[in-house]
């Protein structure tokens, strides 16, 4: 066997599956015949087709056929390298601009714009070749009085393809069935490398994500939510990787109050039902929100959006803690 067939050899184990072979020429934009004809030393790929299959495999596989691959094509090697040299920092721009909404921003304003601009420069870093990414932000739901917060509120997310890249403010209540509530619970870290390894806290994940990496949100020994970075790539969270998404869990802080932020022992998150489930209660939301402040002014008591958004939120999750176990569970 000579050099050459090193790779060669490689991508034919890799496509000797079918679906992936078909996964592969879709994401690589050839047809399946000339993933065979390169295996078979027919054809060569050229450099652009070599760097789209590098980035649609996942991480160790993509590692062990760059490395074979340099072999054959030298001139790769130093093109991938420097692209795919992994940020060890966040951007010194990126505190300057969080900490001038701290200093400047309204206040109406300044939750959204402050989570906008960290999770943006969190996604450039994290998934520079646009592989899909998803973002998710939850926080504490705010408990009546002195209880126990029961859930997280998951309505903050961005993503890049095949994942949305815009900032969404979809209701989503998350429970200790999610990733979100086992990090906010424990505050404590935890990383899946390959769900389909790891079934487990794999609720309310989009299709298509294989890994995730999730870190509490932490102030003084108290928790406000947690981040929760889902790759459509397994194995896709390097010890380089976790350290920036780490970073900008820290920086995330800097969105919340001093009062959003909860002692460990106030958390008692209870079991959320499915995303299918959660949305017809979220239907009529604003509408609901309308009828409190309503109620309210009736009463000569008016009280503000926000408080009546936060009294809405309550009742939703009241309502869906509720709900019998084997329709949460469904």
């Amino acid at each position: 066997m000579d050099e050459s067939q090193g790779w060669r050899e490689f991508l034919g184990r890799i496509i000797a599956d079918s679906a992936e072979r078909q996964r592969l020429a879709e994401a690589v934009r050839v047809n399946a015949v000339t993933l065979s004809r390169w295996v078979n030393g027919n054809s060569i790929p050229r450099l652009e087709n070599i760097r789209s299959l590098l980035d649609t495999l996942p991480l160790q596989q993509r590692t062990a056929l760059l490395d074979l691959l340099t072999k054959d094509f030298p001139e790769i090697a130093t093109e991938v390298m420097a692209t795919d040299e992994e940020p060890r920092m966040v951007p010194s721009a990126c505190y300057a601009k969080v900490l001038s909404a701290y200093a400047d921003m309204p206040e109406s304003l300044y939750f959204w714009s402050v989570c906008k601009l960290t999770m943006q420069q969190a996604l450039e870093q994290l998934d520079p070749r646009r592989l899909g990414m998803i973002i998710l932000l939850a926080q504490c739901t705010p408990p009546s009085g002195q209880n126990k917060v029961r859930s997280l509120r998951g309505n903050t997310r961005l993503g890049t393809p095949l994942q949305s890249d815009r900032l969404e403010q979809e209701p989503l209540f998350l429970g200790v069935e999610s990733l979100s509530g086992l990090v906010v619970s424990s505050c404590r870290p935890a990383i899946v490398q390959d769900f389909k390894e790891e079934g487990h806290y794999r609720g309310h994940v989009l299709p298509g994500t294989e890994s995730a990496a999730a870190y509490p949100i932490l102030r003084r020994g108290r928790v406000a939510g947690s981040v929760v970075v889902i790759s459509t790539q397994v194995n896709y969270f390097t010890h380089l990787r976790l350290a920036l998404v780490q970073q900008y869990a820290n920086l995330l802080a800097l969105a919340f109050e001093p009062e959003e932020f909860y002692v460990p022992e106030r958390i008692e998150l209870g079991v959320m039902p499915s995303t299918a489930i959660q949305r017809p209660y979220f239907a009529k939301f604003r509408h609901r929100v309308g009828e409190v402040m309503k109620a309210f002014v009736n009463n000569y008591q008016p009280i503000s959006s926000v408080e009546a958004e936060r009294l809405v939120w309550q009742q939703l999750e009241e309502e869906l803690l509720q709900l019998p176990a084997h329709i949460a569970s469904e």
